[in-house]
Order: structure tokens, then C-alpha cells, then sequence
């Protein structure tokens, strides 16, 4: 299955915030399927930490790989 995740969500998850329900966590930890991710949301979450209202512990594109 192919999964386009939003920003939202994709944050969420690689941030291990516990908003995302386990039936979502288990859809994208299951190897079986395609995690995409749109390359507006890429482009949103780097405007947003340009700006400071979003920063990462990681460097930007390590956090996105």
C-alpha cells in the first residue's frame, strides 16, 4: 500500500509524538508499505523552521531522510 503522509502527521511520527493512533503508527511502520511524502511538505516544514516556528534536533535534511 502507498501512504502519502501529511506534514503533520509525518512530524508526529518521526518525532514520536503520541497523537497518531496505533492502527496509523502500525500502517507506517509495516515494511510492506511506501511511506511518500510530498515534496510541498517538505517545503513547508523548511519555510517553517527558516522562520523559527518549527526546529528539529537534527539538521533539516538529515531529520527529512
Amino acid at each position: 500500500m502507498k501512504l502519502l503522509l501529511d506534514t503533520p502527521i509525518f512530524i508526529w511520527y518521526v518525532l514520536d509524538i503520541q497523537k497518531l493512533s496505533a492502527t496509523v503508527r502500525a500502517l507506517i511502520d509495516d515494511e510492506d508499505n511506501d511511506i511518500l511524502l510530498s515534496t510541498a511538505s517538505i517545503w513547508e516544514m523548511a519555510i517553517k523552521q527558516s522562520t523559527g516556528k518549527l526546529s528539529f534536533s537534527l539538521p533539516f535534511k538529515e531529520f527529512i531522510e
